[in-house]
């Protein structure tokens, strides 16, 4: 998988086929005997966890303590699914997708596009166009609450990658590659075009923000699917149940903790006032 070897450090260790280097056992071992002692575990006991738990032995490990870069990419199913995401970042038509009004409120009651928006947006796009077959146009479910769905995967990649960006929105102004006579200015000529021009560039630098980007898109196609799913499939039990009438035309996202694969609970807000967990 040409693609993700670019981006290999966001390999989990249980993705990587480590060839063994004698030259950095040293650091291996001293980093291996603290987390022993951190874990309170015996050599049997971290050899189980490793095993059962990364499908790893003391040996792989030794390599990753090691801060060696000298492995290569298994094929598993995890990151067949990565490499695939990568392909479609760089390859599928998504210029044309239009999402909704992504902003938030300046100080004087201006609308503003939320930070770094421009970073995040083929992600958004990406997602739509895996949801193609459910987005808007479905009877009983108001585009409100696909665009909530929506923002609710923004906040998820701005959280991944925030402190990032400012890191290099720093790094920039610091090695004067802003342009503009204002912080005002420099910030927006970093987050519309600087960003644009470096786009693949930084997400090279940290391969692990973008995979972590790249799981919460997947995360969030694969329970928005799983969640019109149901809304449709029981539609007439809760019709019935709950006297409902009219659309569900709201919902609120982030009410519990996630768990399962990024699932969370939601509360639904039909049109004629009946609200539903």
């Amino acid at each position: 998988m040409k693609l993700i070897d670019k981006f290999k450090n966001g390999l989990y260790s249980f993705e990587r086929d480590i060839q063994h280097d004698e030259t950095n056992n040293y650091k291996s071992e001293n980093r291996l005997q603290y987390w022993k002692k951190f874990l309170g575990v015996n050599e049997r006991e971290i050899e189980n966890i490793l095993s059962n738990g990364l499908g790893i032995n003391t040996a792989n490990l030794n390599e990753l303590l090691s801060e060696n870069d000298n492995f290569s990419c298994k094929v598993t199913e995890t990151n067949v699914l990565w490499n695939q995401l990568i392909h479609d970042l760089q390859v599928l038509s998504i210029e044309s997708i239009i999402l909704p009004e992504f902003y938030i409120i300046g100080d004087i009651g201006q609308k503003e596009l939320p930070m770094f928006y421009g970073f995040h947006e083929p992600f958004l796009k990406l997602a739509i166009l895996r949801f193609e077959n459910y987005w808007k146009n479905i009877p009983g479910i108001s585009d409100n609450v696909f665009n909530k769905l929506l923002i609710y995967l923004y906040d998820q990649l701005a959280e991944i990658s925030y402190r990032t960006l400012i890191l290099e929105l720093n790094i920039a102004r610091e090695e004067n590659k802003l342009a503009g006579e204002t912080s005002e200015e420099r910030y927006n000529y970093f987050s519309t075009q600087y960003l644009s021009d470096n786009y693949w560039l930084i997400l090279e630098e940290y391969p692990v923000m973008f995979r972590l980007m790249c799981e919460a898109t997947q995360k969030w196609i694969n329970n928005t699917t799983r969640f019109i799913d149901r809304i449709l499939s029981d539609k007439d039990d809760l019709e019935k149940t709950f006297k409902i009438e009219g659309e569900l035309n709201s919902i609120e996202l982030n009410t519990s903790d996630v768990h399962n694969g990024g699932q969370t609970v939601i509360i639904l807000h039909f049109e004629e006032g009946t609200s539903v967990v």
